[in-house]
């Protein structure tokens, strides 16, 4: 699942106007299901 640092980085990203709520959805959809197949590398 996305970590909490995801989530805040998201609502910062919306907040600012620099990613839309939509795209932002996009990239929770995408985290999860790295995350489901194990290829999700933390940085």
């Amino acid at each position: 699942m996305p970590l909490e640092a995801d989530y805040e980085f998201g609502k910062s990203a919306v907040a600012s106007g620099q990613l839309s709520q939509e795209r932002l959805e996009e990239c929770i959809e995408v985290l999860v299901a790295l995350e489901r197949v194990g290829s999700r590398k933390r940085l």
